[in-house]
């Protein structure tokens, strides 16, 4: 079997690419081989939607079967690579099979991240629609949860997993919820919400301080989870889920002698460290040293690949750069992150992470709503913001932060 183009994982930055390959190039045949028995989704769908019960991968899917007919790409679920020669452009499949190819592209995604220890090997997480399903099994079965992981995905998770009726605590190394993306005013908003919902917030918990012992529920391996206070308190749980941070999926460039580091190095044009071969999403890192694990960033570096695979010019490479109509450089953007618990909406496109430039200027701002914001400023030039609350406007924020708008512009647009 011979494709033009081949694509190995269909999540967002796999299926952007088959996607945009299909406009820049509609007769060449495309294979994408999915690892998943399930059609490519919507992977940040999986964990908000325990309560109710909607657990329900026909709305989660990119796009329907006949889509993928249509367009004449051929969609491999359920079926892994296990192994690419670069010396005859083939790779391997699990299945037996052997497909050869002109112009690759990893997509490979990444895995949870999972400290070294006894204890997180008898635990859960949630990086796919199968961790949910194992979870929603895990709900129907227990009382009570702990969270490890103080980030977005863990946050979301524990919301839902206490509307879904579960005794819910969440706690990590750090001091705060959210501190890579929210200052400590609108953490501690999030903070008093959970607190009201009956959420325990344990910060600084290491993993030495969670333990195990034996429970009657086998589905978690019949452990039951404990962690050790520093007054010598012991709290219980039926069951702990993880989420603390990824892993970016590596193997495959790692055995095939492609540069990686933490990720598969690639530069501005999604190129990796040999001819043909590309990458994009959470698997790949920047040349700063960079892994963007973002969904709209996976889907942007998706189709900048995708152009440079079909040698056509994107949208916003000038046409006077050197290689304009051969390559094209991704568009970096600042990334919006919303995060909505119980009802209350939260945005952040923060210019930094943790400490304040001291070359931002910060203003803060309480509409009559109640909604709170903080600018940040850089020479009367908007760089980023976060705010609790304001909603329906959320794409105006967004659209000042990417455009610089200046403060007179921000007062008189943003009120």
């Amino acid at each position: 079997m011979h494709t033009k183009y081949l694509v190995i994982g269909v999540n967002a930055a796999g299926f952007y690419a088959i996607e945009a390959l299909r406009k820049h190039d509609p007769k060449e045949s495309i294979i994408a081989v999915n690892g998943e028995i399930y059609p490519p989704y919507k992977r940040t769908k999986v964990n908000k939607n325990f309560y109710p019960d909607k657990l329900d991968i026909e709305k989660f899917q990119l796009a329907d079967q006949s889509w993928y007919k249509n367009n004449q790409i051929t969609l491999i679920n359920n079926t892994k690579v296990i192994l690419v020669n670069i010396s005859n452009k083939t790779v391997k499949l699990d299945n037996g099979k052997t497909v050869k190819w002109d112009k690759l592209l990893f997509s490979t995604g990444a895995e949870s991240f999972c400290p070294v220890s006894d204890v997180f090997a008898k635990a859960v997480s949630i990086r796919s629609y199968s961790d949910a399903l194992r979870v929603q099994e895990l709900i129907k079965r227990s009382e009570s949860v702990l969270v490890y992981g103080l980030g977005i995905e863990a946050v979301e998770t524990a919301a839902q997993l206490n509307e879904a009726g579960l005794t819910v605590s969440i706690a990590g190394r750090g001091g705060k919820l959210l501190k890579r993306y929210f200052s400590s005013h609108i953490a501690g908003i999030m903070e008093d919400l959970f607190k009201k919902k009956g959420i325990d917030i344990l910060h600084n918990i290491k993993v030495n301080q969670i333990d195990s012992v034996p429970t009657e529920n086998t589905l978690n391996g019949g452990k039951q989870i404990c962690i050790v206070l520093e007054d010598n308190q012991n709290i219980f749980f039926d069951f702990l889920l993880y989420s603390t941070g990824i892993k970016p999926g590596k193997k495959l460039a790692d055995a095939c002698g492609i540069n990686t580091e933490r990720g598969i190095i690639i530069n501005s044009r999604m190129e990796t460290s040999i001819p043909d071969i590309y990458a994009a999403g959470d698997c790949a890192q920047l040349e700063s040293g960079a892994i963007t694990d973002h969904w709209h960033s996976a889907q942007d570096q998706g189709r900048t690949a995708a152009a440079n695979m079909a040698g056509r010019q994107q949208v916003g490479c000038s046409p006077m750069h050197p290689k304009a109509g051969l390559s094209s450089s991704w568009p970096v953007k600042k990334y919006r992150i919303k995060v909505e618990l119980f009802g209350k909406f939260y945005f952040s496109m923060r210019p930094f992470i943790e400490d304040i430039p001291k070359t931002l200027d910060v203003a803060e701002s309480i509409l009559s709503d109640g909604a709170y914001r903080l600018f940040y400023y850089e020479n009367d030039c908007l760089k980023g913001l976060e705010m609790a609350g304001d909603k329906p406007r959320a794409k105006l924020y967004e659209q000042a932060v990417n455009e610089g708008w200046s403060r007179s512009q921000v007062s008189e647009l943003l009120g």
